[in-house]
């Protein structure tokens, strides 16, 4: 399988050399992840290949990767590492959405054998607590007729509650629906279980390269939940600088603020730990032949 996958040399050079100045640079290193030097083609070459939408998703999975190395550009950070016994690549968008032309170029080069487009999303379904573990292989998106579908499946996979890991179909939405009897209803017309920004995009990417994929969320919302600060905000960097900022301000006349900013941070790092946790169990589980 692993050979099938394999472009023809030429096309494959030739791709190689098209997308070279479009994602290689020579960077710093930052956080926690060492820096990786020139970036070639062979380090994106992956078994597994993360999309994380924001740096609030991926924070929990680049802290337990192992020997991480990181690439930043302008249209996202790649970073290599090991985890669950697999060579893995990750995506970590910038800005409000998954770059998805930029992903479209980079798949070839890291010819994965699964993709897992990994994040945060709010239920639709009544029964899913916060950080409950979503695993979809159907996505649908608002205003498009027919949902995209992976080659992956699991069966009749039956819901975990006691683990919190859940199956169902996705739906993604540049607007969320609100709190309440508006995300419940949506999921009887849909029979989407949650809701997320970009899943549908980047699995139709996925899906026109012909390649397995699989969306992983974790709930921080539930359906009838009203956070104090939108889903859509925490995955926007811009968004969520501009509220730190105002919020630091407001701190000198509502000492309350410190309270409500911490909570914010606090909860998207459980989210993200959550996610990492799974994740590592996720991929650990797969078999090393058919990643």
């Amino acid at each position: 399988m692993w050979m099938r996958m394999l472009v023809n040399q030429v096309v494959r050079q030739a791709a190689e050399d098209k997308v070279k100045g479009f994602l290689m640079d020579t960077v710093q290193g930052q956080g926690n992840a060492a820096d990786g030097g020139e970036l070639t083609p062979e380090d994106l070459k992956c078994d597994v290949l993360l999309v994380f939408g924001s740096r609030s998703e991926a924070g929990g999975w680049v802290d337990q990767v192992e020997q991480v190395q990181s690439w930043p550009m302008d249209e996202a950070i790649l970073y290599r590492g090991q985890s669950g016994g697999h060579r893995c690549l990750a995506v970590e968008a910038k800005g409000e959405a998954t770059n998805c032309a930029f992903l479209s170029q980079l798949l070839p080069l890291a010819q994965p054998r699964l993709v897992v487009v990994a994040g945060f999303a709010v239920a639709l379904s009544p029964d899913l607590g916060r950080r409950a573990i979503l695993l979809a292989t159907t996505m649908k998106a608002q205003g498009v007729s027919e949902p995209v579908q992976s080659e992956v499946r699991f069966g009749e996979m039956e819901d975990d509650s006691k683990a919190g890991v859940f199956g169902g179909v996705g739906l993604s939405r540049s607007d969320f629906p609100k709190p309440g009897a508006a995300r419940v209803s949506l999921c009887h017309e849909t029979e989407a279980r949650f809701c997320d920004p970009d899943g549908f995009e980047v699995a139709r990417v996925c899906a026109e390269a012909k390649l397995p994929w699989v969306v992983v969320r974790v709930l921080t919302e539930r359906s009838d939940e009203t956070p104090s600060l939108p889903l859509k905000s925490l995955l926007s960097q811009e968004s969520v600088s501009a509220k730190v900022g105002a919020a630091v301000s407001a701190l000198w006349n509502e000492p309350k603020s410190a309270t409500e900013l911490w909570k914010v941070h606090e909860d998207a790092v459980k989210a993200s730990d959550r996610l990492a946790k799974f994740l590592s169990v996720f991929l650990a589980g797969l078999e090393q032949d058919s990643a």
